[in-house]
């Protein structure tokens, strides 16, 4: 009988342990305990997106919805690794604010109370100041695992009152984060800012108003290079002093009335609205929508308006040279190198301070028998290859699919940004952490 050759035999072995290893494997990651430990490792270890509800690398062991989700979440939460690590992650998007993720910055604040913090000590902690800042917007808009997250809420003993719905913070915990207000830096007051708009209830007159202060002297310390932002924010402040000194004693109710120009659609009117409902709530009023004619009546038309000193990026091409090494060989002379400079053309961008039409919100007002029309400034970076296509937009009738995206993005971030004291659409923004 003929002998197998080793190395088949050999082969035939290691195939044969592959396997027992292959299914050891798998039947182990059954088990509980082995899930739970490959579980919490990847939670620990993975990068995070800039959307939180997305996880970089790894097996698919971790997944954000078992943070907030029972029985998962009450031990993953208890783990203080756990939630240092997604603080490190989160923070290290250093150009994304933390107003439209409020919801996650919540769960981590949750997170600390269910590992037996008390808020005092939260605040008081490295990362209190951003946890509560964060969680002060979320308190005013919850996101929508809250709702599942029943048990957290049992679990922490949340206390709902007014427009703290979530109830992880109280009225008298703000002025302990504002204790700290010159301390914040430009995200933790764009947070604060994104809560004076959206609590009616959480703040004094002195404390919105130190807020908004804040945020101007933070504007006026960056150096941006657009130069937009102080001179749209100032005209904004001074549209609220004007509307605060109609309306008076706030924490009173204020009937509210709309009037729209033909073309804007239903989603932008939508969007109008609730910017100048939160703009008013900036001033501790209580705005409440009417059909009817109210105390205060909101004409608003979106147009361009032409607007003295704002910087406008041009895209300016210029040359550049470089100097090549060429090599070549020779059998006589041997190897030769040659220099030869060569050109490219690039472009970059470049500000200029300029009279520009822009896109904005015109904003007539009335109250009382008086009247007052405010147009904001744009803020932020304004470039010409856009402005001069929404310049176009107003003169045609009808737009295909691609103009009405330019004509939507225009209207967010130009018109009603200003109104927003320069924040970045934050409402739908809010519900991209619930994508998982």
């Amino acid at each position: 009988m003929r002998k197998r050759p080793r190395w088949r035999i050999a082969l035939t072995v290691l195939g044969a342990l592959s396997a027992l290893l292959a299914w050891t494997g798998y039947f182990l990651t059954r088990v509980p305990a082995v899930q739970r430990a490959l579980t919490l490792r990847e939670h620990r270890e993975l990068m995070v997106g800039w959307n939180p509800g997305e996880f970089y690398g790894g097996w698919g062991w971790a997944e954000r919805r078992q943070l907030h989700l029972e029985p998962t979440g009450s031990w993953l939460l208890k783990d203080p690794q756990l939630v240092t690590h997604r603080i490190k992650e989160m923070k290290g998007h250093g150009s994304l604010p933390y107003y439209p993720y409020a919801g996650e910055w919540a769960l981590l604040f949750a997170a600390k109370r269910l590992q037996g913090l008390s808020v005092t000590e939260i605040l008081g902690g490295d990362e209190g100041l951003t946890l509560g800042v964060a969680t002060l917007v979320a308190e005013a808009d919850p996101p929508n695992w809250w709702g599942q997250a029943l048990w957290l809420q049992k679990a922490v003993n949340v206390q709902p009152d007014a427009s703290f719905k979530l109830g992880l913070l109280r009225r008298e915990d703000v002025s302990s984060i504002l204790s700290r207000l010159q301390q914040c830096d430009e995200r933790q007051t764009s947070a604060l800012v994104a809560a004076v708009l959206r609590h009616q209830d959480a703040f004094s007159p002195e404390q919105r108003d130190a807020i908004l202060k804040r945020w101007l002297e933070v504007q006026s310390s960056q150096k941006y290079a657009n130069q937009n932002n102080v001179p749209s924010l100032i005209q904004a402040l001074e549209a609220r002093q004007k509307l605060k000194a109609w309306l008076g004693q706030p924490d009173q109710p204020v009937r509210v009335g709309f009037t729209f120009q033909a073309r804007l659609s239903a989603l932008q009117r939508h969007d109008a609205r609730e910017t100048l409902m939160d703009f008013l709530r900036s001033l501790g009023h209580q705005p409440i929508l009417t059909e009817n004619e109210g105390e205060l009546e909101f004409t608003l038309s979106y147009t361009g308006v032409e607007f003295k000193d704002v910087t406008v990026q041009h895209s300016e091409q210029y040359t550049t040279t470089r100097r090549v090494a060429r090599r070549s060989y020779s059998r006589y002379s041997g190897t030769t190198t040659t220099y030869e400079d060569k050109s490219s053309n690039q472009s970059r961008w470049v500000n200029k301070l300029e009279s520009s039409e822009a896109p904005t919100l015109v904003v007539k007002v009335g109250f009382k028998g008086e009247e007052e029309t405010f147009t904001l400034p744009p803020f932020g970076d304004f470039n010409q290859s856009t402005r001069d296509r929404v310049s176009e937009l107003f003169k045609k009738e009808k737009l295909d699919a691609r103009e009405q995206f330019t004509w939507n993005w225009c209207f967010e971030n130009y018109a009603l940004a200003p109104w927003r004291f320069g924040l970045k659409p934050y409402r739908h923004e809010w519900t991209l952490q619930e994508s998982s």
